[in-house]
């Protein structure tokens, strides 16, 4: 792999594309060491974004966290929110598959809390979601219970499906109250 970093960073979107994982992974991070010589802090972010998600497809886990370690930093100061988010979702996972669980549902919060405030609908909702099944597995339902409805909640287009799941949620409550 060869070229400009924009290049390379196309050729890993191409191989990720066809789940060909491992010249993906080569492919980003060419790009990602090409970003860094020209001090690129945020497309190098980025692609270690894209590098903690292929290595969690890997079952790599320390290799994803050691990636997208640091970023929603870089994200922030570059004052993007919506890199910063997916970057705090991305390390929520990357810590949850190291079992690291106390530092994944902060990072999950953060995420979803930063994804409410952006309106970003599908990635609050996969967010949430995240958060729910982590906290199920721990024995936790209410609070995985109360994350999904809190996802659902905030939602801005909310589906026929969002709004049944909705009431469902709200029935425990209301037969708490009676």
């Amino acid at each position: 792999m060869t070229g400009s970093p924009a290049e390379m960073e196309k050729q890993a979107v191409q191989a990720y594309k066809r789940k060909d994982f491992p010249t993906a992974l080569e492919a980003y991070s060419k790009a990602r060491a090409a970003y860094q010589a020209l001090d690129n802090t945020f497309k190098a972010a980025e692609m270690a974004n894209n590098l903690c998600v292929i290595h969690l497809q890997l079952k790599q886990p320390e290799l994803a966290l050691q990636a997208v370690q640091g970023t929603p930093q870089i994200f922030q100061q570059h004052n993007d929110q919506k890199h910063e988010a997916f970057a705090h979702g991305n390390l929520g996972a990357a810590l949850q598959a190291c079992g690291r669980l106390d530092e994944a549902e902060e990072a999950y919060k953060r995420a979803i809390q930063m994804f409410i405030e952006l309106g970003e609908d599908d990635a609050l909702e996969q967010t949430s979601q995240s958060l729910s099944e982590m906290l199920l597995k721990q024995g936790r339902s209410m609070e995985a219970m109360f994350s999904m409805k809190t996802g659902l909640e905030n939602k801005k287009k909310r589906s026929l499906k969002d709004r049944i799941l909705g009431k469902l949620f709200d029935s425990p409550g209301n037969l708490l109250k009676r």
